[in-house]
């Protein structure tokens, strides 16, 4: 009995590091997400500012550069959400997020945060 303990113990210590080795590391991404800056009057709706245009031109050249697989504005009004490629970095992330227009005029502002991809492939 002790002897087939022993085997089976010995069957699932390999088998763990097994599946160990071939699990990969946790993806993670960068993500951004996108609040009213101190100039956007209280109340009022991002998707009202006319300067937020500026902001959605600076979001299509992130995508159309491949620094940015998804995004778009929140269907309240109030901010919105991206998700950066697999190859961006958070602090490159906040570098061009930096140059967005409409944060520079303090329309929006930026939240920069690592995410862990817990389920899906974005």
């Amino acid at each position: 009995m002790h002897r087939l303990l022993f085997i089976v113990a010995v069957f699932c210590g390999f088998a763990a590091l097994a599946i160990a080795e071939t699990r990969p590391e946790p993806e993670t991404r960068a993500i951004f997400l996108v609040h009213p800056g101190p100039v956007n009057p209280p109340g009022k709706s991002l998707t009202e500012n006319p300067q937020i245009r500026d902001h959605a031109m600076h979001m299509v050249k992130l995508f159309k550069t491949g620094k940015m697989t998804r995004g778009g504005p929140f269907t309240d009004g109030t901010g919105g959400i991206g998700i950066a490629a697999k190859d961006v970095t958070a602090a490159e992330l906040t570098r061009l997020l930096a140059e967005d227009p409409a944060a520079k005029a303090g329309v929006i502002a930026y939240e920069v945060k690592t995410w862990m991809v817990g389920v899906g492939a974005p």
